[in-house]
Parts: structure tokens; sequence; C-alpha cells
């Protein structure tokens, strides 16, 4: 609810400023602005489907790095675990009572296991 009532709220501002300034929209002229790629009568602009395989290549990017690699296992069990936990199932927290000098010292290595409940 309370992101519905933002999203009002950011439409009423961006009006409020819409009409404060002037409505005066400009664009830059490139020269790949005009060039479109037209298939079966449907124009594409070669400017939107460059963005759309820029997302694209972000998008398969982000998949790899969370199904393929050591990272991605460790954010995936981090939110599997975190998960759990509101459940009110006992999980192993990592670190929570280990002494914050030997924790910076020795990074994750040496960190202590306990039991939450």
């Amino acid at each position: 609810m309370s992101d519905l009532l933002t999203f009002g709220l950011h439409l009423m501002l961006a009006n409020l400023a819409l009409e404060a300034r002037t409505a005066d929209y400009r664009t830059v002229q490139t020269s790949y602005s005009s060039l479109n790629l037209t298939i079966l009568g449907v124009v594409l602009p070669y400017s939107r489907l460059g963005t759309f395989a820029l997302a694209m290549v972000v998008i398969l990017g982000l998949y790899f790095l969370l199904y393929h690699t050591e990272i991605g296992r460790a954010i995936r069990a981090f939110e599997a675990v975190r998960e759990i936990d509101h459940r009110g199932v006992a999980v192993l927290r990592v670190g929570q009572r280990c002494n914050s000098r030997w924790k910076s010292a020795t990074g994750p290595m040496f960190w202590k296991m306990e039991e939450s409940f």
C-alpha cells in the first residue's frame, strides 16, 4: 500500500514540476537516430533494439552469476536460510558471538557457529 502512495506522490510532484517549468521536450539527434529496422510493416528503431539486447545480456549475466558461480550459490543459500529463519526453524548463524578482533584478523575461516532459535 505504501508503494502505491509513494508512486502517487511521485506522479503529483512530477506533474507539479512539469507545470512549474515548461513541457518542452528536447532530443539529441545522432547519426543513428533515424535508422530503423522494418519487419512485416513494424518499424523498430535500432537504438531500442540495442537497449533491448543490452538488457538481455545483463539478465543472462545475472542468471549465470546466480546459478553457475560460487558467489551466486552463497547468495541463494543466504536467502534460503533467511526464509527458513523467518518461519521459526532453528538455523546455524555464522560469527554472531565471535570476537570482532578475531573476526577482522582471520576472516570467516575461524568464525564460530551457533544455533539460533
